[in-house]
């Protein structure tokens, strides 16, 4: 059930962020309405809790388990190029970087929790 929650609230976080993205690039009035605003964080807090919860399911831990350590990493960093996309980024070249490097991380942290290796599906190929 806690995977089943994690899983819904990553591909509902990634959809909210590409609505939100799409509104700022195309700067559409609806991207300022209250439910695009509130509904991330309320979603992002539930996905911060199911992910809490299933770590301590699995007895698996950031710092202790590499795999972990990764995808906070880039989870950190994804939320740092999605704030630096919605908030900082003056042209349409720095938003393009910034969406573009977000994608990548959250692409890796996919990745990453597939594998349950820190080099997510590069593990493969090394």
């Amino acid at each position: 059930m806690l995977l089943g929650i994690h899983v819904s609230t990553v591909v509902i976080s990634i959809i909210l962020f590409n609505i939100r993205a799409y509104g700022l690039v195309t700067e559409a009035g609806w991207r300022k309405r209250r439910l695009l605003l509130v509904m991330p964080h309320i979603n992002d807090s539930l996905l911060l809790f199911s992910a809490i919860a299933m770590c301590f399911q699995i007895k698996q831990y950031p710092v202790v388990n590499d795999w972990l350590s990764v995808k906070l990493v880039f989870l950190l960093l994804y939320i740092i190029l999605g704030l630096l996309f919605m908030r900082k980024a003056r042209s349409n070249t720095q938003r393009w970087w910034l969406y573009m490097l977000a994608m990548l991380c959250f692409g890796f942290i996919v990745s990453v929790a597939i594998t349950h290796h820190p080099l997510g599906l590069m593990s493969i190929i090394f």
